[in-house]
């Protein structure tokens, strides 16, 4: 991967940003300096922490000239606003900056091909990716639904648990969590019926992806560091 010598930031979102705003000032800083160590990380461009995360957590704070509580306590407030994100495999990583250099890298390759295909009248090759989307089964967004139309919001028990089953098909969520975020989505209201079902569109997938990102990141990070000083 070519190592670039700087990278885009935009003042306007890093003051006007209220989940960031609401970090404190050291945190803020601590951010600043794990985007320019996740700048120069040439494996995985916008990693800055890897999986092995108690020793990794260790070399970062020491490199930033902070003790390893005040550190986990910047990491724990930026987890929280969803300013940095945890991988499956327990890499730490700036979301922000992944989706950015894809998007670079996406705008490059067009440009080497006389720029945007939808603009230059060239239509995109999609035979690469042909034999990918033949395995690919992406759970659909599933709508409130029409007359006759099958829809979530008649779902049971039982068939929004299934949903749970299908979307966790990899694991990302462990038993504990799931039985957490089952119990969480079927809670009833006044009238009854489950929460789950009182939302416009439903993607337990992406919920679940929602849930990790909002509550179980923080949690399973907590667990690390409670792990690590006991």
């Amino acid at each position: 991967m070519k190592e670039y010598q700087w990278f885009k930031f935009s003042p306007a979102d890093w003051l006007t940003d209220v989940e960031l705003r609401s970090c404190s000032s050291a945190a803020r800083g601590t951010l600043v300096d794990l985007m320019c160590i996740a700048h120069r990380n040439n494996r995985s461009y916008g990693t800055f922490m890897d999986a092995d995360t108690m020793n990794g957590r260790k070399k970062v704070a020491k490199s930033l000239s902070l003790s390893t509580r005040t550190f986990d306590n910047h990491i724990a407030s930026l987890l929280k606003m969803g300013r940095i994100c945890i991988a499956d495999d327990g890499e730490m990583y700036i979301k922000r900056m992944r989706d950015d250099y894809a998007k670079a890298q996406k705008d490059a390759q067009n440009g080497s091909k006389g720029g945007n295909p939808a603009l230059s009248g060239v239509k995109p090759d999609k035979s690469k990716n042909k034999s990918k989307s033949k395995n690919r089964i992406d759970p659909p967004i599933i709508p409130a639904g029409e007359e006759g139309e099958v829809s979530f919001k008649k779902w049971d028990q039982k068939q929004f648990q299934a949903s749970i089953i299908k979307a966790n098909h990899d694991g990302i969520l462990n038993k504990d969590e799931c039985i957490n975020f089952r119990d969480y989505w079927i809670e009833p209201s006044p009238a009854g019926r489950m929460k789950f079902s009182l939302e416009k569109t439903w993607d337990t997938r992406l919920r679940i992806h929602n849930a990790i990102r909002m509550v179980y990141s923080k949690q399973r990070t907590a667990k690390r560091v409670m792990r690590g000083t006991s």
